[in-house]
């Protein structure tokens, strides 16, 4: 079940990896895919169409409440076992296991263990023991331990793409596909769940683990001859996954493709090699999280200690290099004031970035922040919204909710009002659609929107 509620067109890479890796081993899977709509009833419709064995959801913080809908309409109509896998289970298992409708859940990486579970439920022999699982029986709650991080990456099959008919992505995202190289991560940011992750699995977690070079080229090779590929986004959280991996994929992607990528990366990780090697490699765009403009709230409240200098060097050296250049912000921060948000505005202003994205932040279950914040009661008494950029759940004594979401609405024609008057104001048009397809409530409204919205973000970035 992927609950895709928040309107992001894009597919889960879990239940990717799942499928391929269950599919390998034997098995047999169907999917519920919510990013084009759906009701409720749909699901039981599926449910019953594909006489499965076992339903299960992979579960955002944001969707929590829908898969719990979901899956209390599944339970009144068939006697068939429900697990909850994901983000949230991981972070929150006790709230998870304690629903009702949920037999089981699973912790942390799950393709080890649900081929565990789907062939000790093919041998009818006990499945209670299975590592990164908890059960719900007559009451009594099994809680196994987390199994070892798996190390080879390369020793999964390439993600199932075809289970989400991926054309229809492919074709939404003007021709982008996605691809994730690696898992993990060794920075320690509070608004992440890296630092629980890192708690949760030990040290192991916070070295990265990724594919080679050849499995990498490989699985770009399968979306070429499968789909309409005109560009490669690398999803990874922080990308190259190494200095010298890139080397390698620099020497070897142009031999192979003519396609252009892009890429996010961390301002400590940007160097002259690095930027050289990704614009040689055919890299046409990096994006770079400033996330916050003054030094003190990156530093106190995000643990993100970099300086605006260093800052300011990373987008001149990657544009040195040839690279279009992007930043990535938060509005609404804890201890924030206006005058913090437009240091932020500030510092985009300086490093002039060809694109940059804003969100709201919010306060994600398993986050150092969201602890933080809990225990001063900023959290309003809401769930967390399905998408991070239609509202403020938070209630600070020094900025309103509501100014947090104008400051939102307004970012990026701040930012662009005293370079491009003509930018500016397109964006500002631009992102008060956007308000309206994330909030709006008629069904037709967002469909027309996101028509526009698409052929403005392809324009743009012309």
């Amino acid at each position: 079940m992927y609950p895709n509620i928040g309107g992001h067109e894009a597919i889960s890479f879990g239940i990717a990896t799942l499928s391929a890796y269950l599919r390998k081993m034997g098995h047999e899977i169907h999917l519920m895919d919510y990013t084009w709509g759906g009701k409720i009833d749909d699901c039981v419709k599926k449910v019953k169409e594909s006489k499965t064995d076992l339903v299960g959801f992979s579960v955002r913080s944001g969707v929590f409440r829908f898969c719990v809908r979901l899956a209390k309409e599944l339970r009144s109509n068939f006697d068939i076992p429900i697990i909850f896998g994901g983000v949230h289970p991981t972070v929150a298992p006790e709230e998870c296991i304690a629903e009702e409708s949920v037999d089981m859940i699973c912790i942390g990486e799950g393709e080890l263990a649900l081929a565990e579970l789907l062939n000790k439920m093919d041998k009818g022999v006990e499945i209670r023991d299975t590592g990164n699982l908890w059960f719900k029986k007559r009451g009594e709650i099994i809680r196994n331990p987390v199994r070892p991080l798996i190390k080879d990456l390369d020793k999964l099959p390439i993600i199932d793409r075809e289970l989400f008919k991926y054309e229809t992505y492919c074709e939404a995202n003007a021709g982008t596909a996605d691809i994730i190289v690696s898992r993990g991560c060794p920075f320690s940011c509070t608004y992440c769940i890296n630092p629980f992750l890192s708690k949760l699995y030990g040290n192991s977690y916070r070295h990265l683990r990724y594919h080679s070079v050849d499995y990498v080229l490989g699985e770009i090779s399968s979306l070429v001859e499968n789909y309409p590929v005109k560009s490669i986004f690398f999803r990874d959280d922080i990308f190259p996954p190494s200095t010298i991996w890139l080397r390698e994929f620099a020497e070897k992607y142009p031999k192979n493709f003519n396609i252009p990528f892009l890429c996010g990366t961390r301002v400590e990780l940007v160097t002259r090699e690095v930027c050289t090697l990704l614009k040689n490699a055919n890299c046409f765009y990096l994006g770079i999280g400033i996330e916050s403009g003054s030094e003190k709230i990156r530093r106190e409240v995000l643990n993100r200690p970099m300086t605006n200098q260093q800052i300011v060097d990373a987008f001149r050296t990657a544009k040195e290099a040839g690279l279009n250049v992007g930043s990535f912000n938060m509005v609404g921060l804890p201890l924030e004031t206006k005058k913090e948000m437009q240091e932020t505005v500030a510092l985009n202003r300086k490093v002039k970035p060809d694109l940059l994205a804003v969100s709201i932040f919010t306060p994600y279950p398993g986050t150092e922040l969201q602890k933080w914040c809990k225990q001063r009661g900023w959290i309003k008494k809401c769930d967390i919204p399905s998408i991070h950029r239609a509202k403020s759940i938070m209630k600070y004594p020094q900025v309103s909710g509501r100014n947090i979401v104008w400051w939102w609405k307004t970012f990026r024609f701040r930012v662009f009002l005293r370079s491009n008057i003509y930018k500016a104001f397109l964006l500002l048009l631009f992102d008060m659609m956007l308000y309206e397809v994330y909030t709006s409530i008629r069904p037709r409204l967002p469909k027309l929107y996101k028509k526009l919205l698409s052929k403005a973000e392809q324009w743009m970035r012309e």
